[in-house]
């Protein structure tokens, strides 16, 4: 870093920017939009029978315990556990309860959260709670026989949890998930794994690593901010350098003064010709740089305004797709209850004409009664008559006897005549009936048919 008014070199060491690629700042407030996340750390923990005879559960909730004030953060500090094999575990730590409760979801194709609010809760706050779960977890599932594991609908239910915050995922596996969402399948034969055997050595190292893993310094949230200048420019270093100079010809004088100091370097240069020419040369390739910089940058602008317009009709044709099956699905209810309607007012129609076909029966069979007493009772006066013949001498035989019998039956031949008369008039009006129904009913599915079209020019309109 030469100064060419002083002539003189700075001091690379007090340039960080100079000696490193990359470098971080603390960032202050005004780099704030909102006041950072709490930190939040959300352990998910395979409590299979494979996991439980690894001895992992219990060497990690010792660890935890030993470990859990020196866990980076604040006051505000949030913590969760989860715990799945065939099933989901959540653990309700809520302030205020005796002990921690186990809340079980065991429908892991749709998976949600039972209690979101109590499901992460604050360390400080809560901490003998969180103490007495970790004191209690290895026993818990010492003796369970669940050999199959659901990390996919874990990870689903983790992933909901901490949505709205953010946090730290720590996840404990043992074998691959075979169940639910994210189901692999072993490569292997299970029957010729060889069991797990772990070493006192490794048991050690895994406590190490797990404490240094809970301990380091992490970080919750950043802000980024890259600054990009169009290139190196040396006129503008130069510019800011020197003090002395007004106008761009000292400038280039300043600029020749330096590659010919260059010169004293290079051999094969004899004049100041072709320095120029070099100089044109960086010229022209700068130029080129920047022609080729815009071309790329053109080339990128329409990439992306050519991927926004597919997004935009992917997503115009998928409302498109989405209204009209609300639409086919309208229809359907409305033709379904139409349906139903016409059905019901059918079944109310058939019902009526039921009773009335009853009610008609049993008139008939009421004035038939009432025909045969009515002969009954004729028959006994003719019987009444017969004895007064038997009193009268005028009478010389039977013959007037029959004559009358035959008048009687005549006479009830007639009454016969016209109640099958009356019976076929009824019939008829009861078909006119029925056929003045019919035609109200295809009057009313007519009109409701109408109306369904009104109702699809309405939705095609909007």
């Amino acid at each position: 870093m030469y100064n060419p008014v002083s002539r003189s070199y700075g001091e690379p060491h007090r340039r960080p920017e100079v000696q490193n690629a990359t470098i971080e700042f603390i960032a202050p407030s005004e780099y704030m939009l909102r006041p950072p996340q709490p930190a939040v750390y959300l352990f998910i923990l395979d409590v299979s029978h494979n996991a439980v005879e690894t001895g992992y559960l219990t060497v990690f909730c010792q660890s935890l315990l030993d470990n859990i004030n020196a866990l980076p953060g604040d006051a505000r500090t949030k913590v969760g556990f989860i715990t799945f094999d065939s099933t989901i575990h959540f653990y309700n730590l809520q302030e205020g309860l005796s002990q921690p409760q186990m809340l079980i979801v065991s429908d892991i194709e749709d998976i949600f959260l039972p209690t979101p609010d109590s499901l992460l809760v604050n360390l400080n706050e809560c901490k003998e709670l969180v103490q007495d779960l970790l004191k209690s977890l290895p026993t818990l599932f010492a003796k369970t026989m669940e050999t199959q594991s659901a990390l996919g609908s874990a990870l689903q239910a983790a992933y909901k949890l901490l949505l709205p915050t953010g946090g730290r995922m720590s996840i404990f596996q043992t074998q691959l998930p075979n169940l639910g969402v994210g189901t692999l399948q072993s490569r292997e034969d299970p029957n010729q794994r060889a069991a797990a055997k772990h070493t006192p050595a490794q048991v050690e190292c895994f406590q190490k690593d797990l404490k240094r893993y809970l301990t380091r310094k992490i970080g919750f949230e950043a802000v980024m901010r890259i600054r990009c200048t169009k290139g190196p420019d040396d006129d503008l270093n130069d510019l800011n350098d020197l003090n002395d100079l007004n106008d761009l010809n000292d400038l280039r004088d300043l600029r020749d003064l330096r590659d010919l100091n260059d010169l004293n370097d290079l051999n094969d240069l004899n004049d100041l010709r072709d320095l120029r020419d070099l100089r044109d040369l960086r010229d022209r390739r700068d130029r080129k740089d920047l022609r080729d910089l815009r071309d790329r940058r053109d080339l990128r602008d329409r990439r992306d305004l050519r991927d926004l317009r597919d997004r935009r009709d992917r997503r115009d044709r998928k409302d498109l797709r989405d209204r009209r099956d609300l639409r086919d699905l309208r229809d359907r209810k409305d033709l379904r209850d139409l349906r139903d309607r016409r059905d019901l007012r059918d079944r109310r129609d058939l019902r009526d004409l039921r009773d009335r076909r009853d009610l008609r029966d049993r008139r008939d069979l009421r004035d038939l009664r009432d025909r045969r007493d009515l002969r009954d009772l004729r028959d006994l006066r003719d019987l009444r008559d017969l004895r007064d013949l038997n009193d009268l001498n005028d009478l010389n035989d039977l013959r007037d006897l029959r004559d009358l019998r035959d008048l009687r039956d005549l006479r009830d031949l007639r009454d016969l005549r016209d109640l099958r008369d009356l019976r076929d008039l009824r019939d008829l009006r009861d078909r006119r009936d029925l056929r003045d129904r019919n035609n109200i009913k295809d009057l009313r599915d007519l009109r409701d048919l109408r109306d369904l079209n009104d109702l699809n020019n309405v939705l095609q309109i909007n």
